[in-house]
Protein backbone atom coordinates (compact mmCIF):
# COMPACT_ATOMS: atom_id res chain seq x y z
CA UNK A 1 0.00 0.00 0.00
CA UNK A 2 1.29 3.46 -0.87
CA UNK A 3 2.42 5.63 1.99
CA UNK A 4 1.40 9.17 2.87
CA UNK A 5 4.48 11.31 2.32
CA UNK A 6 5.70 14.86 1.84
CA UNK A 7 6.70 16.15 -1.61
CA UNK A 8 10.50 16.35 -1.80
CA UNK A 9 11.74 16.54 -5.38
CA UNK A 10 10.87 19.16 -7.95
CA UNK A 11 8.99 16.43 -9.84
CA UNK A 12 6.97 15.61 -6.69
CA UNK A 13 6.04 19.26 -6.27
CA UNK A 14 5.13 19.66 -9.94
CA UNK A 15 2.85 16.61 -9.83
CA UNK A 16 1.40 17.64 -6.45
CA UNK A 17 0.34 21.06 -7.72
CA UNK A 18 -0.79 19.59 -11.04
CA UNK A 19 -3.30 17.34 -9.28
CA UNK A 20 -4.53 20.20 -7.10
CA UNK A 21 -5.12 22.33 -10.18
CA UNK A 22 -6.59 19.50 -12.24
CA UNK A 23 -9.20 18.52 -9.61
CA UNK A 24 -9.92 21.80 -7.81
CA UNK A 25 -9.46 24.54 -10.41
CA UNK A 26 -9.35 23.37 -14.04
CA UNK A 27 -13.00 22.22 -14.22
CA UNK A 28 -14.04 25.84 -13.57
CA UNK A 29 -11.62 27.34 -16.06
CA UNK A 30 -9.27 28.71 -13.42
CA UNK A 31 -5.68 29.32 -14.52
CA UNK A 32 -2.60 27.44 -13.36
CA UNK A 33 -1.31 29.11 -10.24
CA UNK A 34 -4.80 29.47 -8.76
CA UNK A 35 -4.19 26.19 -6.91
CA UNK A 36 -1.59 27.93 -4.72
CA UNK A 37 -1.72 30.74 -2.19
CA UNK A 38 0.66 32.73 0.00
CA UNK A 39 0.71 30.10 2.78
CA UNK A 40 2.38 27.32 0.77
CA UNK A 41 5.85 27.80 2.29
CA UNK A 42 4.63 27.60 5.89
CA UNK A 43 2.10 24.78 5.38
CA UNK A 44 2.35 21.02 5.77
CA UNK A 45 1.85 19.18 2.46
CA UNK A 46 1.04 15.49 2.05
CA UNK A 47 0.37 13.19 -0.87
CA UNK A 48 -0.08 9.55 -1.78
CA UNK A 49 1.57 8.03 -4.86
CA UNK A 50 0.97 4.63 -6.40
CA UNK A 51 3.73 2.16 -7.25
CA UNK A 52 4.18 3.84 -10.66
CA UNK A 53 4.87 7.20 -8.92
CA UNK A 54 1.54 8.68 -9.99
CA UNK A 55 0.06 10.99 -7.36
CA UNK A 56 -3.38 9.78 -6.33
CA UNK A 57 -4.27 12.37 -3.70
CA UNK A 58 -3.01 15.58 -2.09
CA UNK A 59 -3.81 17.68 0.98
CA UNK A 60 -2.46 20.66 2.89
CA UNK A 61 -2.57 21.86 6.49
CA UNK A 62 -1.80 25.32 7.81
CA UNK A 63 -2.35 27.07 11.11
CA UNK A 64 -4.69 30.08 11.33
CA UNK A 65 -3.78 30.52 15.01
CA UNK A 66 -1.78 28.32 17.41
CA UNK A 67 -5.11 26.76 18.46
CA UNK A 68 -6.72 26.38 15.03
CA UNK A 69 -5.40 24.47 12.03
CA UNK A 70 -7.08 24.41 8.62
CA UNK A 71 -7.25 21.68 5.99
CA UNK A 72 -7.18 23.00 2.42
CA UNK A 73 -6.71 21.73 -1.09
CA UNK A 74 -7.81 18.15 -0.47
CA UNK A 75 -7.99 16.42 -3.85
CA UNK A 76 -8.13 12.80 -4.97
CA UNK A 77 -7.66 11.95 -8.63
CA UNK A 78 -10.76 10.89 -10.54
CA UNK A 79 -10.72 7.10 -10.75
CA UNK A 80 -9.00 6.77 -7.38
CA UNK A 81 -11.87 7.86 -5.15
CA UNK A 82 -13.53 5.55 -2.63
CA UNK A 83 -10.20 3.85 -1.89
CA UNK A 84 -9.59 5.57 1.48
CA UNK A 85 -6.95 7.89 -0.02
CA UNK A 86 -8.71 11.02 1.21
CA UNK A 87 -9.26 9.56 4.68
CA UNK A 88 -5.61 8.56 4.97
CA UNK A 89 -4.47 12.05 3.97
CA UNK A 90 -6.95 13.68 6.33
CA UNK A 91 -5.90 11.51 9.28
CA UNK A 92 -2.25 12.35 8.64
CA UNK A 93 -3.04 16.08 8.72
CA UNK A 94 -5.05 15.58 11.91
CA UNK A 95 -2.08 13.86 13.57
CA UNK A 96 0.11 16.84 12.68
CA UNK A 97 -2.44 19.33 14.05
CA UNK A 98 -3.03 17.41 17.27
CA UNK A 99 0.71 16.86 17.80
CA UNK A 100 1.21 20.61 17.52
CA UNK A 101 -1.54 21.11 20.13
CA UNK A 102 -4.27 22.58 17.93
CA UNK A 103 -7.63 22.56 19.67
CA UNK A 104 -9.60 22.30 16.46
CA UNK A 105 -9.38 21.68 12.75
CA UNK A 106 -11.49 23.74 10.40
CA UNK A 107 -12.17 23.26 6.71
CA UNK A 108 -14.50 24.56 4.04
CA UNK A 109 -16.01 21.60 2.23
CA UNK A 110 -17.72 21.55 -1.10
CA UNK A 111 -21.28 20.27 -0.88
CA UNK A 112 -20.28 17.09 -2.71
CA UNK A 113 -17.73 16.29 0.05
CA UNK A 114 -19.93 16.86 3.11
CA UNK A 115 -20.66 13.19 3.74
CA UNK A 116 -16.97 12.27 3.40
CA UNK A 117 -16.00 14.77 6.10
CA UNK A 118 -18.92 13.77 8.35
CA UNK A 119 -17.77 10.14 8.15
CA UNK A 120 -14.35 11.36 9.27
CA UNK A 121 -15.72 13.10 12.36
CA UNK A 122 -16.23 16.67 11.15
CA UNK A 123 -19.30 18.61 12.23
CA UNK A 124 -21.15 20.88 9.83
CA UNK A 125 -21.21 24.38 11.34
CA UNK A 126 -22.60 26.73 8.70
CA UNK A 127 -23.05 27.54 5.06
CA UNK A 128 -19.98 29.44 3.90
CA UNK A 129 -18.86 30.99 0.62
CA UNK A 130 -19.86 30.27 -2.96
CA UNK A 131 -16.80 29.71 -5.17
CA UNK A 132 -16.84 30.53 -8.88
CA UNK A 133 -20.56 31.37 -8.62
CA UNK A 134 -21.11 27.60 -8.65
CA UNK A 135 -19.58 25.65 -5.74
CA UNK A 136 -21.24 26.02 -2.37
CA UNK A 137 -18.86 25.53 0.55
CA UNK A 138 -19.68 24.73 4.16
CA UNK A 139 -17.62 25.34 7.29
CA UNK A 140 -16.86 22.13 9.15
CA UNK A 141 -14.96 21.62 12.41
CA UNK A 142 -13.38 18.74 14.28
CA UNK A 143 -12.24 19.17 17.88
CA UNK A 144 -9.02 17.69 19.17
CA UNK A 145 -10.10 14.46 20.92
CA UNK A 146 -7.20 14.68 23.39
CA UNK A 147 -8.22 18.06 24.80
Amino acid sequence: MSQVSTPQSSEDWRAYYQLRWQVLRAPWGEPRGSEQDDLEASAEHRFIKNTEDKILGVARLHFNTPQQAQVRYMAVAQGNRNQHIGSRLLHELEKIAWTQNAGELVLFARESALEFYKRNGYELKEKAHLAYDDIQHFKMVKLNPTK
